[in-house]
């Protein structure tokens, strides 16, 4: 009688599908852009709103406005961030012979990134000294009601 020949078979479990590897790391880099773009298209919005409000001299109102003006350039790098990303993989899925341009967008598209993520904090510094040096605000002074005085007595 012939011994049993053991069949056994092996699965390679620690294998991942690039593809899969590679969509979940576009999910996340959408969702940190897709942050920095909020932030700072709605920390602009704020700033213009509170100005609206704000009764702040000439040079601190100036100080806001360029926070907000470096909000929106943080806005701005946040959006050709996306577009560098567009691009490149446009190209990495349409003409795989240019494969050699995929990986230059992708890293200015980080940058661009990074870009819109210091000009958000740099936006808030400038928002913060803008308000510390604004001066304390004028309080009204107290209103007394007034007396009539008493006519002297004959």
């Amino acid at each position: 009688m012939a011994t049993p020949i053991e069949v056994r078979e092996e699965i390679d479990v620690v294998s991942v599908d690039p593809l899969f590897v590679e969509r979940q790391r576009s999910r996340y880099a959408g969702r940190a852009l897709a942050y920095v773009v909020w932030l700072n298209g709605l920390a602009a919005i704020a700033l213009l709103i509170g100005l609206a409000h704000a009764t702040l001299p000439a040079e601190e109102v100036k100080r806001l406005a360029d926070a907000m003006l470096v909000f929106g350039i943080g806005t701005v790098a946040g959006f050709v961030s996306a577009l560098f990303s567009y691009v490149g993989r446009s190209i990495g899925l349409e003409r795989p012979a240019l494969i050699g341009w995929y990986r230059p967008l992708r890293w200015l598209g980080v940058l661009a990134a990074a870009v819109g993520t210091v000009c958000f904090l740099a936006a808030l510094n400038l928002a913060r000294v803008a308000v510390q040096k604004a001066p304390a605000a004028i309080t009204q002074p107290e209103t007394t009601t007034p007396t009539t005085p008493t006519p002297a007595a004959p």
